[in-house]
């Protein structure tokens, strides 16, 4: 089975219970996927 890079990125987040966030260049808003933050790193550090 071949995995997406996004699922490569997210699965070993889904562990536990602990806050999380993705940082990548994703050219988009923040958003939520199964509990994950994710960013976009440009934007993230602009804040």
């Amino acid at each position: 089975m071949r995995c997406s890079t996004f699922e490569k990125e997210y699965r070993p987040f889904l562990d536990d219970a602990y806050p999380k966030m993705i940082l990548a260049r994703t050219r988009h808003e923040k958003y939520q996927y199964e509990g994950i933050q994710i960013a976009d790193i440009r934007r993230w550090l602009q804040e």
